[in-house]
């Protein structure tokens, strides 16, 4: 019998362990992650009054087993705000237990609660079961590629 999966949204007493999750969704995705006051800037951001960042994590079996974040963004393009899914993971021992669809409906029905009528990410073009599983929930590939900056200080 496969054992109950549960959704929570995340507070800042999570962070430490959101920032774990994130780490090992870094190394995931082969990226860089940097560790220092990671937890403290992710506390920071869901302490706010108004929190920019929306995140739900994924519990089964008493452990804290993926996570999906979400914010408001604006598309000048389109003239209206949308959500930004901004990461969606589930640990490697956890997937193929439909957690990550649950944590993508958590995500969609939250936008829509927020009156937002289009949710759009990213996830890296090797990795091919992110992008079969995105295409079966009925998501459409917009080719683009994603550029990162890190500004310096003035």
């Amino acid at each position: 019998m496969k054992s109950l999966v549960s959704i929570r949204l995340a507070g800042p007493a999570d962070a430490k362990v959101l920032s774990g999750l994130c780490a090992a969704h870094a190394a995931y995705e082969r990226a860089d992650f940097d560790h220092k006051g990671h937890a403290e800037r992710l506390k920071a951001a869901l302490s706010a009054p108004n929190p920019r960042l929306i995140i739900f994590v994924a519990t089964l079996a008493n452990q804290d087993v993926g996570y999906v974040s979400i914010t408001e963004d604006f598309s000048s393009w389109a003239a209206k705000p949308f959500a930004h899914m901004d990461c969606l993971f589930v640990s490697e021992a956890a997937r193929g237990q439909g957690i990550g669809k649950i944590l993508f409906e958590k995500a969609t029905n939250f936008a829509r609660k927020k009156g937002l009528n289009e949710i759009q990410w990213q996830t890296p073009d090797w990795n091919q079961q992110a992008i079969q599983f995105y295409q079966k929930l009925g998501a459409k590939v917009a080719a683009k590629q994603r550029f990162s900056m890190v500004l310096p200080h003035l």
